[in-house]
Order: C-alpha cells, then structure tokens, then sequence
C-alpha cells in the first residue's frame, strides 16, 4: 500500500509540475502578444505581416546594394588601372 501511494504522490507531482510549466509557457506567450500589440497598435495581424514582409525585402535591396556597391568599384578601379597602362587587362578564359 506503501508503494501505491508514494508511486501516486510522485505522479501528482509530476502532472503539477507540467501542468505549472504549461501555465507559465502559455502566460509568457499571452505577455509577448500583448507587448507586440502595444509597440505596434492599431495594426491588424495582416497589416503586421505585410509590414514585416516590406522590411524582409528592403534588407534584400540593401544587400543587392552592397554588392552592386563593391563591382562598381571593382570597374572604377580597372579603368583607373586602364589610364595609368593605356590597356585593359585581358579576361580569364
């Protein structure tokens, strides 16, 4: 009878013990909505979700920027070499 009760008490505990770290999960959850709702108000989850989509694609020009950036430099520095030689240097093959 012993054993039944301490093999309950450690099943009591361990349901509590989920059921406290689900509640906590779900609470820590419901804080962080609501903490979106309040830096961003007034948007509707769409309106949210477009806007996010507008700042994942602005990050993509900036970075087709940077690297437009860097060949024009590359072009700048091989006409300069051009007048300094009077040649272009010859592409790989």
């Amino acid at each position: 009878m012993e054993d039944i009760l301490k093999f309950f008490g450690v099943m009591v505990a361990l349901v509590s013990a989920g059921m406290f770290a689900y509640g906590g999960v779900t609470l820590i959850q419901a804080m962080q909505r609501r903490l979106e709702r309040k830096h961003l108000p007034g948007l509707h989850p769409d309106e949210l979700d477009a806007f996010r989509l507008q700042v994942e694609e602005g990050d993509q020009m900036r970075l087709r920027l940077a690297e437009l950036e860097e060949r024009v430099d590359f072009a700048e520095r091989l006409l300069a070499r051009h007048e300094e030689t009077g040649s272009l240097p010859k592409p790989p093959e």
